[in-house]
């Protein structure tokens, strides 16, 4: 299974990714795209770390580049965490110039078809932004634009897609893929 779970900044998204992800196999990786640096990306860390502990997710960090995913065992599942930060780090430099964004795009999306690719299942954890519209200043309408050409082409290759509203799992769309076929067993 390929599944998209969305929804805005607190959620439940992640919890609901990390269940569906548990349902899935008893082999789990935590593929982390948020680079540690400062203070709130440290505890946000700590926070989710804390939320899966006893879970039985292998956490891999991921933000450098997908290639450490690719080296783990094909079987199992793996949990993406998140489609923001992906792109972020993708579209932004270290330094804070600004990579161009098709290939910052492009790259996201080889990166998820590469995951998809080596495991058994996926489950990525996306991120409802830009619902107050654009004119947020320039950059951060690059990166909602991006995210959002990300999460749609993705959403498109999923079997499934959950949007998590107020903890509440509302399915998008449902199906599960055997031997290249789709059934819908929601």
């Amino acid at each position: 299974m390929i599944a998209l779970v969305t929804g805005a900044a607190s959620s439940g998204k992640s919890a609901y990714a990390e269940d569906l992800a548990m349902s899935l196999a008893p082999r789990r990786f935590y593929l982390a795209t948020m680079c540690p640096e400062g203070a709130a990306a440290q505890e946000r860390i700590a926070r989710h770390r804390a939320l899966r502990a006893g879970k039985g997710f292998t956490t891999v960090e991921v933000c450098g580049g997908f290639g450490p995913a690719l080296e783990l065992p094909e079987s199992g599942v793996a949990l993406v965490e998140d489609l923001g930060n992906l792109v972020a780090t993708r579209l932004f430099r270290p330094d804070g110039t600004v990579n161009n964004a098709e290939d910052a795009a492009a790259g996201a999306l080889a990166d998820l078809r590469s995951v998809c690719a080596h495991f058994g299942h996926v489950v990525a954890v996306g991120n409802e932004v830009g619902a107050d519209g654009l004119g947020n200043g320039e950059l951060t309408d690059l990166y909602v634009r991006v995210l959002g050409h990300v999460a749609c082409a993705f959403a498109a290759r999923c079997d499934t897609v959950v949007e998590v509203v107020c903890g509440v799992p509302n399915v998008v769309k449902c199906g599960e893929r055997e031997g290249g076929v789709v059934s819908w067993t929601c």
